[in-house]
């Protein structure tokens, strides 16, 4: 297995990892592991597993726009 990171540095940034020669049995397994609480996106084809997870302010922006949606279906309109 070859892992290659595709976007390597030190800000709080979206990051992107490659790994290579990955079966579709270990993805699936991989999946399964997970469940269905996945904050990271996971993709395949051919052999090449990418997971990229999400930055800080990507998740603090996912929470507050939660708490919005949540909040206006409790208002009464």
């Amino acid at each position: 297995m070859i892992v290659t990171p595709i976007n390597p540095s030190t800000q709080k940034t979206t990051q992107r990892v490659l790994l290579f020669h990955i079966s579709w049995q270990t993805y699936k397994s991989l999946l399964a592991e997970m469940g269905g609480k996945i904050s990271s996106l996971l993709s395949y084809s051919q052999g090449v597993l990418e997971i990229i997870m999400p930055s800080d302010l990507h998740e603090i922006i996912n929470c507050l726009l939660k708490r919005i949606v949540t909040v206006l279906l409790l208002i009464d309109v």
